[in-house]
């Protein structure tokens, strides 16, 4: 009886280790860098694309990017003043006013330049890509009713 439960602790054991030794194996080569964009596997998958129509949406991206990278960095001014301002120990109201109207102004900005990017490359699309992106952003941007976007965040 004592060998049968200790060749079952020496086996638990020796999947221990090995499992530890793989994690440490794995974490030792770093991590992939987090894929994005139209070259990515699901992405060009999922619509289909062309090796031409990824190059054509990738180059639109990076413009679109290149176009909010100065918007999302004032956001983020925007965001330390506050937090700034928040760690005072009298609030200006004046100022978090002015702040907040800022922060609004400059999420407008970033909304406008992908709405019109998401209008200029619907035509790089066929129809029934267009139909899935459409898809896809009903989805991501309007969930259905009952449906938890966050449901981790919500209280039990």
């Amino acid at each position: 009886m004592k060998t049968k439960v200790l060749i079952v602790l020496l086996i638990i054991s020796l999947g221990f280790n090995i499992g530890i030794v793989l994690n440490f194996i794995i974490k030792s080569r770093g991590t992939k860098p987090v894929e994005c964009g139209w070259h990515h596997t699901n992405l060009r998958e999922r619509f289909k694309l062309s090796p031409e129509q990824i190059q054509t949406l990738e180059k639109k991206r990076t413009e679109m990017e290149t176009k909010i990278l100065p918007i999302r960095k004032r956001l983020q001014n925007y965001r330390l003043e506050l937090l700034a301002l928040q760690k005072a120990e009298k609030i200006d109201t004046l100022r978090l006013d002015s702040l907040l109207w800022s922060i609004a102004r400059a999420q407008c900005e970033i909304e406008k330049n992908i709405i019109m990017h998401i209008y200029e490359v619907r035509g790089i699309f066929n129809e029934t890509q267009l139909q899935e992106f459409y898809q896809q952003l009903e989805n991501n941007l309007c969930p259905r009713q009952g449906h938890r976007l966050y449901p981790e965040c919500e209280r039990r």
